[in-house]
């Protein structure tokens, strides 16, 4: 039975993206959005986490330029092509065209990546048929919807990702590209 277009944020979270994470040896997740991650302030061009078999690229803040060159660069350099990509990418009203171009380099980098938009209420009723429109083409994976700004459900989903991934005696080792780092706070 397929999934509806967008699952409330909770459910997303405990029933949608545990069945995305393969069983794999390694896995990268890209976090981006035009908003900070939770209370991170954000690092240029990406902070980078690495644990345990899973690379973590976070993107906050982006603006159309950083979206062209810092993330592409970065998922490219950063990402191993045989190992497995899942990116959430918030989706907002205020940079949906921006985000939505992420979208498409995203699948053009890597077109095995397992894409999921995020997006707030605040979008509009043509946005919300274009998220539709790109599960619909395969070229989104899945959307659920999130608080408006989306700050929380991505720090939420990072969180969620890592608690699935990472054991407790993991060493955390942050990339020579992490610029600024500070705890997601609550």
């Amino acid at each position: 039975m397929p999934l509806p277009a967008f699952s409330p944020c909770q459910h997303f979270i405990q029933a949608v993206l545990p069945g995305l994470i393969h069983a794999d040896a390694s896995l990268t997740h890209v976090v981006a959005s035009y908003n900070r991650i939770g209370s991170r302030r954000p690092a240029m061009p990406a902070e980078i986490l690495r644990a345990d078999g899973l690379t973590s690229l976070l993107f906050s803040e982006l603006t159309l330029g950083r979206i062209q060159t810092d993330v592409v660069r970065v998922v490219r350099k950063e990402s191993d092509p045989l190992v497995p990509m899942i990116a959430t990418v918030y989706v907002g009203g205020r940079q949906f065209v921006e985000m939505m171009q992420l979208v498409v380099l995203l699948r053009e980098a890597r077109p095995d990546a397992r894409i999921v938009a995020i997006a707030c209420p605040c979008i509009t009723t043509d946005q919300e048929e274009t998220v539709r429109r790109g599960i619909e083409a395969g070229k989104l994976t899945a959307a659920a919807w999130s608080d408006c700004g989306g700050t929380n459900m991505i720090r939420d989903i990072h969180r969620a990702v890592e608690k699935n991934w990472i054991s407790d005696e993991s060493d955390i080792q942050f990339s020579h590209h992490s610029t600024n780092s500070v705890d997601l706070g609550a």
